[in-house]
């Protein structure tokens, strides 16, 4: 790379490194996180001359951040089949306003890391954390509008369900 092209890296880097992390934390908790974010970060160098402004950099640069994640998480789990199940770690994610008064976001990331599946995370960080609207979701995930919105839908509903069967009280 030229020193034009390292000029405008630093720049990305500088801009989105937070936001990166954030992701990365709240779908994969603490756990390598510093890995990860370097490895999304070697994934954003190496491809950004192939960048096509088809969608914006920051839609970009969070699908990257999820696909690591989620290549992570397939690597970890093909060499961890026996505790598919064991316990994530704990994100600091509060899913909507009903459920603040019941249940703390210690209560909240347990029960998004436990009982929603990746897919189903996905748009509720990007949702709720990143203040992403469900256009913007759709892109980074590359589905259709429709399918973020069931997704949500059907994630507040198992989460309601779980808080409402255990009810919580702080």
């Amino acid at each position: 790379m030229v020193a034009q092209d390292i000029s405008q890296f630093e720049d990305i880097y500088e801009s989105y490194q937070g936001q990166v992390r954030n992701i990365i934390f709240r779908m994969n908790g603490e756990d390598e996180i510093d890995d990860l974010v370097q490895n999304t970060f070697i994934k954003i160098y190496q491809n950004l001359e192939g960048f096509k402004s088809e969608s914006s950099l920051k839609t970009w640069i969070y699908r990257i951040a999820i696909n690591t994640v989620k290549d992570h998480k397939k690597a970890r789990s093909r060499k961890n089949w026996l505790n598919l199940f064991q316990p994530g770690h704990e994100i600091d994610v509060e899913v909507n306003d009903q459920f603040d008064q019941k249940i703390s976001l210690k209560e909240a990331s347990k029960l998004i890391r436990e009982k929603l599946s990746i897919k189903h995370q996905e748009v509720i960080i990007l949702y709720s954390f990143e203040d992403l609207d469900i256009a913007a979701i759709s892109k980074v995930l590359k589905i259709p509008e429709g399918t973020v919105k069931s997704r949500l839908f059907k994630a507040h509903k198992v989460l309601k369900k779980f808080v409402e069967l255990e009810d919580y009280d702080e």
